[in-house]
């Protein structure tokens, strides 16, 4: 066998078992989904054919590399023995380290951890759990952080006194502890133990090894981007899409609520609301997109008087065909419309024994009944007002609020127990008697109980302001709209006529989109108090924002980017616009607390934001491709594909090992074979496979080149909104 042939099969091994790898992972997370992580972890990630895979990959990889001496160039040397010490460090971790728990209660001591195999190890220190304690957000019982002091005394009788916390760690003679759950007395504290000498600091060199050659990658003169832009050529193309603009016009009907005037007013109320303390009118439009999947009004009624009819008058209200069921099959067993009322849908439930609820089930599916019971459960709270917690009170040393239907604390003085008692009462009189200067006379009553008892948990002016914008504005609605069309138009305008004036119209909105989504992301953070990264909702934002941000930085060589940035940033509005991810404002979990979310996360939206624009590139080549000087088309277009990938995989890797070190200062694993983490690095290896054109001759076609990139976005959809939407995990905070 010739050294070409040898080299030739030799590449060819490592990039069957990259692809049988990709295969078995995405078949991984599904089977998760049905048999659950452990099944998963023994029959798929531990497996000793699974470990060979990445075995044979690595040797046939490295041999490759050696025998056709890649190795000269640096940045290439470092990006592939980084890999090699990525998975040198987990298999040094799966081999050599050790993890367990350790069990404390308040004032107890212990030099012991047990195994997850169950073990018994000493530690080469004494544990103590002085005491343990959680912190709320203000005014409310949702934990802003767990917390465990701890006193360390070492072999020589040295005692030091730390705190464990979520994101904050104990490191003690290479044994790390970490904040893993707590006692429902809170007077104890479970802690995860991990020793890992070896895997950590090899893993850790591949890490930073990676991230160093990457960007010597992205600014090397011999680096797929410098090259691509020597052979771009500015002549645009004509791209063709169909936006689908829609409008909706509704009938007022006022009798089941009070004048838009009074329920504006009792929308500026406060309440603490999803363990924050916020307007009325955010829970108002929560509740009203919820039940309706996406409206925002019926019958000429806003979000706010929705809500106050459905309190003062909930049987009429009941019997409103507002509610919406998506699934077309549980309308036609429940023998009901897309859009029903309340009390239709309950009638319809009533009627089924259980023999057909169990079929009703088993043919819709448990998420599909899930939402349509949250739905409900969500109604019948307002209803009887468990949810409205509008009234601050001090107990004790802490804040609390509570709705009007509350039992209340012995502490409260009567008179203030029978106002938050008969507040809303007054209100319902006040609309009986029609005297709408006594419903605001009402409504000012409570706004000044607020004020008087509500302390630090008020949210200042300006949140208030900021709210209010987000509340009032419907920023994505807009935006995908004027988007889509100003992009479609614009890739006319360049492609036919490549008028300056054209091109600088395109670059004007695009600064605009980028300022106006800017501005959300920035009034988000003033609302929330943290950078606004941390769900669904929040990521579409700074993907749109980051695709429009990429194509006018790019646009200064390639005029036809700035359209591809508009129609990329529309469609990615459009998903939010359609609530596919919940735009509500929450506080962080106490594991999100960290920096490295937002560096992890925006690194991450890069990435997606470039991958984004080498989509519509590779697929408008592909529609153009087949017309007239087609060949011509799509080799221009492959230029400018190159030059958006390796900043798209860059960030990408980047972002996923970033990711890596904030688990592993977490929740003490750098990777679980979380789906999201799977199909991240799916994701990685797909696009990573593209760059290699000289072994896998078929990419250096350019109609088979842009037929990967399009098909390999499915890996991006499917780590995006796939994970969310359907597969198991650990990532359930994103929100979607």
């Amino acid at each position: 066998m010739n050294n070409s042939v040898l080299n030739k099969s030799l590449a060819y091994i490592a990039f069957s078992c990259l692809a049988i790898l990709c295969v078995v992972m995405g078949i991984a997370t599904i089977a998760e989904l049905y048999h659950g992580s452990e099944f998963v972890q023994q029959t798929f990630y531990n497996s000793w054919w699974f470990m060979l895979l990445w075995l044979i990959a690595a040797i046939t990889a490295t041999t490759y590399f050696v025998r056709t001496k890649k190795y000269r160039l640096l940045y290439i040397a470092g990006i592939h023995l980084s890999f090699i010490l990525i998975l040198a460090g987990a298999f040094a971790t799966h081999v050599t380290s050790q993890q367990g728990y350790l069990h404390l209660r308040n004032k107890e001591t212990s030099d012991t951890f047990i195994t997850k195999e169950g073990v018994v190890k000493k530690l080469p220190f004494q544990a103590k759990l002085v005491n343990f304690q959680i912190e709320y957000y203000q005014g409310s019982d949702v934990a802003a952080d767990y917390k465990s002091t701890m006193e360390i005394t070492k072999s020589n009788n040295e005692t030091t006194r730390t705190s464990i916390s979520m994101n904050k760690i104990l490191k003690e003679a290479g044994i790390r502890i970490y904040q893993l759950s707590y006692d429902e007395d809170c007077k104890g504290s479970t802690f995860l133990v991990n020793y890992d000498p070896l895997g950590i600091p090899i893993t850790y060199s591949g890490y930073t090894l990676l991230f160093l050659s990457l960007i010597l990658w992205l600014f090397s003169r011999n680096g797929m981007m410098r090259k691509a832009l020597l052979h771009i050529n500015l002549k645009p193309f004509v791209f063709v899409a169909v936006l689908l603009l829609g409008y909706q016009n509704a009938q007022a009907q006022t009798q089941i609520s009070v004048p838009k005037e009074q329920s504006n007013k009792f929308g500026e109320l406060l309440m603490n609301y999803e363990g924050r303390v916020t307007a009325v009118e955010t829970f108002a439009k929560d509740f009203v997109l919820k039940i309706t999947d996406g409206e925002t009004s019926y019958k000429g009624l806003d979000t706010k008087q929705i809500l106050i009819g459905w309190i003062l008058f909930p049987h009429r209200w009941e019997d409103e065909d507002i509610v919406s069921i998506k699934d077309r099959k549980l309308c036609k067993f429940l023998g009901l419309n897309r859009r029903t009322s309340y009390s239709k849908i309950a009638s319809a439930i009533a009627q089924c024994n259980s023999k057909e609820k169990l079929v009703i089930q088993a043919a819709v599916g448990e998420k599909t009944i899930r939402r349509l019971s949250e739905k409900l459960d969500l109604i019948y709270s307002v209803e009887h007002g468990t949810l409205l917690k509008m009234f601050p009170y001090k107990i004790g040393k802490h804040i609390k609020w509570f709705s009007y239907m509350d039992t209340l604390p012995a502490s409260i003085s009567k008179p203030d127990a029978d106002f938050i008692h008969l507040s809303m009462t007054r209100i319902y009189g006040a609309v009986l008697m029609r005297k709408t200067n006594l419903i605001s006379g009402v409504v000012n009553d409570i706004k000044d109980f607020q004020v008087s008892n509500g302390g630090n948990t008020l949210p200042s002016r300006l949140q208030m302001n900021s709210e209010h914008i987000l509340n009032k504005v419907p920023f994505t609605n807009v935006l995908f709209k004027i988007n889509l069309l100003a992009g479609v138009l614009a890739f006319f305008g360049i492609s036919l006529k490549r008028d300056k004036t054209i091109q600088c119209l395109c670059v004007c909105l695009s600064i605009l989109t980028c300022v106006v989504l800017l501005g959300v992301l920035v009034l988000r953070t003033i609302v929330s108090e943290h950078i606004p990264l941390s769900n669904g909702y929040e990521t579409i934002i700074a993907v749109a924002w980051f695709t429009q941000f990429a194509s006018i930085i790019l646009a200064k060589r390639i005029a036809l980017l700035n359209a591809y940035g508009l129609i990329g940033a529309g469609f990615i509005l459009l998903v939010a616009s359609l609530q596919a991810a919940d735009p509500k404002i929450t506080p962080l979990m106490p594991v999100l607390a960290s920096p490295l979310l937002a560096i992890h996360v925006s690194v991450i939206m890069i990435a997606y934001a470039f991958l984004t624009l080498s989509f519509l590139v590779s697929l408008s080549a592909l529609i153009l491709g087949c017309k007239k000087n087609g060949e011509l088309i799509l080799e221009r277009m492959r230029h400018i594909v190159k030059l958006l990938l390796p900043p798209a995989v860059a960030t990408l890797g980047i972002g996923i090992f970033i990711g890596a070190i904030w688990a592993n200062i977490s929740w003490g694993s750098y990777w679980s074979w979380d789906s999201k983490e799977v199909w991240s690095l799916i994701t990685f290896i797909i696009y990573g496979i593209s760059f290699h054109e000289n072994i896998l001759k078929k990419l250096s076609k350019p109609y088979c080149f842009h037929t990967y990139i399009v098909l390999s976005y499915l890996t991006v959809l499917m780590t995006y909104f796939g994970v969310n939407m359907i597969l198991p995990g650990m990532h359930s905070y994103s929100g979607m």
